[in-house]
């Protein structure tokens, strides 16, 4: 008996990529990982948002980079987001994190840049 040979998934072009959903959820991962690693950068180093930013430009971008890539190889290969459900850990939920953290930014920039020093 011959198994059959495995097909090769089906690549979607990256224009495709160009829908709100998945411009929502890249910059959404983004700004959670950016906000994770600012408030412990501010609490470790004590200087602002934008100071640590400016302290290892390539690291930051590659890390953006990066993240954007490991969130877009997965529909690339046609794998459907938002089916899986891993308990409290739900494409609403991530939606909404992603959302919260891109405000959270914006008001965190605002306010140091107001401020002068780092609000953590």
């Amino acid at each position: 008996m011959e198994l059959d040979a495995a097909r090769p998934p089906q690549m979607r072009s990256l224009s495709s990529l160009l829908t709100p959903h998945y411009i929502l959820l890249v910059n959404g991962r983004l700004a959670m990982m950016s906000m994770v690693g600012g408030v412990g950068g501010e609490l470790l180093l004590r200087k602002p948002f934008a100071a640590l930013l400016l302290l290892a430009p390539p690291a930051v971008l590659g890390l953006m980079v990066l993240l954007s890539v490991a969130s877009i190889i997965p529909f690339m290969l046609g794998e459907e987001e938002g089916d899986e459900v891993f308990g409290p850990f739900t494409p609403a939920a991530e939606a909404l994190n992603g959302k919260v953290a891109m405000a959270a930014l914006i008001a965190t920039f605002a306010i140091e840049a107001a401020k002068g020093s780092p609000i953590f």
